[in-house]
């Protein structure tokens, strides 16, 4: 039989082991709890950025969108612009022979007009 001093020393030095592996294990519990308060700090915020660069973008979307609207609408004015400056100038000639008939007809009859009035005269 083990004399009681010994098993009591014995249950003591068990005890004690037991006891800091105890506190090892809260202090590495604790250093977990930490890390994780930490972690899930830093993952709010990488949230947070994220929103606010999904703001950005979608601002940004808008805008260029806009810009995009915006463009199709002169481009499309200025086509239309090119178009009847050609079909214009396309008709030009026509005007052209158009206007001179009658300004010839004028000098025409100016033209007599003068002799008329000129043989008359004499």
């Amino acid at each position: 039989m083990v004399p009681w001093h010994t098993e009591v020393r014995t249950n003591e030095s068990i005890l004690q082991e037991a006891q800091q592996k105890y506190q090892g294990l809260l202090i590495d519990h604790a250093t977990v709890l930490k890390e994780r308060d930490s972690i899930q700090q830093e993952l709010m915020e990488v949230k947070e950025s994220i929103k606010k660069y999904e703001a950005g973008a979608s601002v940004a979307q808008s805008v260029l969108d806009d810009a995009r609207n915006s463009w199709n609408i002169q481009s499309q004015a200025l086509r239309q612009e090119v178009d009847d400056m050609r079909n214009r100038y396309a008709l030009l000639p026509a005007r052209q022979n158009k206007a001179h008939i009658p300004v010839t007809a004028i000098i025409t009859s100016w033209s007599r007009t003068t002799y008329f009035i000129t043989s008359s005269a004499m």
